[in-house]
């Protein structure tokens, strides 16, 4: 069952604008990314662009890994 407070949420929208994770939540995003897909996350890949949306988040994984979209 989808929480009321996802019901509506697009792979677009911001994990931080709409309350999704706070900044813990993306220390802990940070270290499931690393060992799930076993890629290193650079200090400097650490900014919304890569990680405060669904979309950008598969895009920066794709990215890592080499895989072409």
């Amino acid at each position: 069952m989808v929480s009321e407070e996802l019901r509506g949420f697009l792979d677009s929208d911001s994990f931080l604008y709409k309350g999704i994770i706070d900044s813990m939540g993306v220390v802990e995003l940070l270290a499931f990314i690393q060992n799930e897909y076993r890629i290193k996350v650079e200090p400097a890949e650490v900014l919304p662009k890569n990680f405060d949306s669904l979309d950008n988040l598969s895009r920066y994984i794709r990215s890592k890994k080499g895989i072409l979209s």
